[in-house]
């Protein structure tokens, strides 16, 4: 009997971590979601989304993602501080969002990132030279 509730118990727990929760949440926002063969979460769609710098948060615990697109939403700087942790990213879309010069010190860590994408957002040149140096193998276009 011990064995069938201890069953029991980590069947009940697949499918149903924080991350499951945090999926859920963004797909109600009208996220497209991307998973690997292990069924982690790989890729985010937020493009033309309500997504909001609060919302932004819940992406941490997303580990192993490596596309995010927040393309057309109302993200500002203050945001990007919720994205510092996804160091597995390699694409970033952050196309026509709020963000200026001052939110890139927040993507400098980012060294996996290979594409990033600043077009109409309120970054400068000098913005984009000098996150450049930190992001060494990532094309920036703005």
């Amino acid at each position: 009997m011990k064995r069938l509730l201890g069953l029991l118990l980590v069947l009940g727990m697949v499918g149903c971590g924080p991350q499951d929760s945090v999926v859920d949440a963004l797909e109600k926002l009208g996220a497209g979601i991307e998973r690997n063969e292990q069924g982690d979460v790989v890729g985010v769609y937020l493009q033309n989304t309500p997504i909001t710098d609060a919302g932004l948060v819940h992406l941490a615990g997303l580990t192993n993602l490596q596309t995010l697109s927040l393309r057309d939403t109302p993200v500002t700087d203050a945001g990007l501080v919720h994205l510092a942790g996804l160091t597995n990213l390699e694409h970033l879309n952050l196309d026509n969002t709020q963000i200026t010069d001052a939110g890139l010190v927040h993507l400098a860590g980012l060294t996996n990132l290979e594409v990033l994408q600043l077009i109409g957002t309120q970054v400068t040149d000098g913005g984009v030279a000098e996150l450049q140096k930190s992001l060494l193998n990532c094309r920036i276009s703005h």
